[in-house]
Order: C-alpha cells, then sequence, then structure tokens
C-alpha cells in the first residue's frame, strides 16, 4: 500500500511539474472595441457663492516723485507732478472707483491721507484725472514757504483702481470713499 501511495505522489509530482514548465503565458489579444457610453448622471445642487475677489483691481506701489519731476508755479509754493497710468483708459475714468493715497513721513510714522487732503493747515494735496493714461498731482504750501527736494522725497502716492463691476454687489453699494486706507485694503486683500 505503501508503494502505491508513493506511487501517485510520484504522479502527481510529474504532472505538476510538467504542467508549470510546459505552459506558458500566451500573448495578448488585440483591444476590443469600445462599450456604449453610460448615461449622463443627474447635475448637483448649486454651491455657495464665493467671496468677491480682486483680480480686476489696481493698486499701485507706493510712487514718489523726484524734485525735478515736479514742475513748480508761485514762487515755487506749489507745483504739479505727472504720474504715467496705462491703465486709466475711458471705461476706467468713467466708471471705476478711484482712490488715490498721500503718504507723509518715513515708515509707520508717515500720516497717510486720501486724497484730496490738507495736513497742519499747511500742504495741500490734490489730484485731476483729465487725460487719459495719466493723474495729475498738485502739491502747494499756504505758508508761503518753497517747496524743497527734502519735502518731496517725504512724500509718497498710491492709487487704487476698482473696476465698476466690483463695486457693488447684489446686497449692497460700498462707498469705498467713505473707507479708510486699512480698510480698502483688508477690503480686497491688498498688500498695504
Amino acid at each position: 500500500m505503501e508503494d502505491l501511495k508513493r506511487k501517485i505522489s510520484y504522479v502527481i509530482v510529474v504532472i505538476t511539474c510538467t504542467a508549470l514548465v510546459c505552459c506558458s503565458k500566451g500573448e495578448d489579444g488585440a483591444i476590443g472595441p469600445t462599450g456604449p457610453a453610460g448615461q449622463d448622471g443627474l447635475d448637483g445642487s448649486d454651491g455657495v457663492d464665493g467671496q468677491n475677489g480682486n483680480a480686476n483691481v489696481i493698486a499701485s506701489p507706493w510712487f514718489l516723485f523726484d524734485h525735478s519731476e515736479w514742475n513748480f508755479e508761485n514762487n515755487g509754493t506749489s507745483g504739479i507732478a505727472v504720474k504715467e497710468v496705462p491703465e486709466m483708459t475711458q471705461e476706467v475714468k468713467n466708471g471705476a472707483a478711484i482712490l488715490l493715497y498721500v503718504k507723509v513721513g518715513v515708515g509707520l510714522g508717515g500720516l497717510l491721507r486720501q486724497l484730496p487732503a490738507e495736513i497742519d493747515n499747511v500742504w495741500s494735496h490734490e489730484y485731476e484725472i483729465s487725460d487719459l493714461g495719466q493723474i495729475r498731482f498738485f502739491l502747494s504750501r499756504s505758508d508761503n514757504n518753497i517747496i524743497t527736494a527734502l519735502d518731496t522725497i517725504l512724500i509718497s502716492y498710491r492709487y487704487i483702481i476698482i473696476p465698476a463691476g466690483v463695486t457693488t454687489t447684489s446686497k449692497s453699494t460700498v462707498d469705498f470713499q467713505k473707507m479708510a486706507y486699512e480698510e480698502v485694503m483688508d477690503h480686497f486683500s491688498l498688500i498695504q
């Protein structure tokens, strides 16, 4: 009986080895045709509206005019300087909110005002947008002292252009002219 078990075991081993050696993986066949497309699923519900962005808001960096860029009048007590602003198109001029700021002084101790502004009952800062592509800045002293290079190096300006479509929302109208500089910067997540 033991001899029979040994022979059966031997036959099983031989069959298994033969099957492993003789059988190999064949080549893949050609890819079959594409099946029919499935049906479209149901549309999902609308998402919540996001916050208004600032993608179209134009914020200049702070800039100053060299003393030689000012055209002085009235014995040097007032001057005009022109800033080239290519974004100042007719469309912007007609419908955008245009905010201009002046900073007098250096660093965190600087005094910041929205134009037009009068500072210390002496300095007057105004602007005019009469031509496309530029902003004119007016600087004057009411104390009849001459505006010096030291005065102009301490004065910097910045403009913010908010296109017409960004100035209102379906819920309310925002008056940016009445907002503090920091509020405008926060509203549009702009770098101060």
